[in-house]
């Protein structure tokens, strides 16, 4: 998690192209 400490937050981009991915039933 050291990239989430980087201004870019690509974290967040991932999260929200794991969640496209992830059908709702999946998600949390």
């Amino acid at each position: 998690t050291h990239i989430c400490k980087k201004k870019r937050k690509p974290t967040n981009l991932f999260f929200t192209y794991l969640i496209k991915l992830v059908p709702k039933g999946k998600e949390p």
